[in-house]
């Protein structure tokens, strides 16, 4: 069956007049068939990110509202899965429960076949500063992210197939001014690697993740992220990439 799909994969491929990609890596595999290729990465719509303090009120109960004001909130919305690294936060947050009161507080919010694997260990170490919620509207995460301090992402270490890869939720955690420590693999984009705003880290070396959300935590404020770096990732910047390839190819096979 699978040498079945990959040959199916492969059709599609080669009567294709351009197939469009979202990592380098990827390209030299689907060169195999297709004609013509395009790499267009993951991107964040700038728009979701403006005015949002109304959408907060509507998504949010005034209590959860608060508990987001009142603390210093690192952030992860998306699958609990397989894929995802999600105990090497778990156990920074078990580390920064040593030295931290309480105010530094992990929210993940969403569902994902880990899930409650993950609530139990932390029942079972009896952590105070991890909150489960569950998932709303992707629409809304924009309003979630901006009460938000920190936000964190990362992939399992044995899934080679996404090295250099960046999840689209580190350009959205980037529109709302967050942090972002990653747990990534690969050559990442240079632009994100020199923002000051964009830090990686081994899926292994949990109190490096830690010792870098208390650093964060104790300067304080958050910073703007530069709209150099804004208009790259910038989701329309993208599509008109992908729209010039498209117009070039169809010129071309006409």
């Amino acid at each position: 069956m699978y040498r079945l799909l990959k040959r199916l994969e492969r059709a599609f491929y080669s009567e294709a007049l351009l197939v469009s990609v979202v990592l380098e890596t990827w390209r030299a595999e689907v060169s195999r068939s297709a004609r013509s290729i395009v790499v267009v990465p993951n991107g964040v719509d700038l728009q979701r990110f403006r005015d949002l303090d109304d959408l907060a009120r509507e998504v949010l109960d005034p209590d959860r509202l608060s508990f987001l004001d009142d603390h210093f909130i690192v952030l992860y919305p998306g699958n609990l899965g397989k894929m995802q690294e999600t105990m090497a936060f778990l156990k920074a947050a078990e580390y920064i429960g040593r030295v931290d009161n309480g105010e530094i507080q992990f929210v993940f919010l969403g569902e994902g076949l880990e899930k409650e694997e993950l609530m139990s260990w932390v029942d079972q170490q009896k952590l105070r500063n991890c909150q489960f919620w569950d998932p709303v509207p992707s629409g809304t995460v924009p309003a979630i992210i901006q009460h938000s301090d920190i936000g964190i992402v990362g992939l399992k270490s044995k899934l080679r197939a996404y090295d250099g890869g960046v999840p689209s939720k580190v350009y959205e955690y980037l529109a709302g001014d967050l942090d972002v420590v990653a747990c990534l693999q690969g050559e990442l984009p240079r632009d994100l690697l020199e923002s000051n705003k964009f830090f990686v880290f081994d899926n292994a070396d949990i109190e490096g993740i830690a010792k870098k959300i208390l650093e964060l935590r104790s300067v304080g404020k958050k910073t703007q992220t530069s709209m150099a770096l804004l208009e790259k990732m910038s989701r329309t910047r993208h599509f008109e990439r992908l729209w010039s390839a498209m117009q070039a190819q169809v010129e071309r096979s006409s």
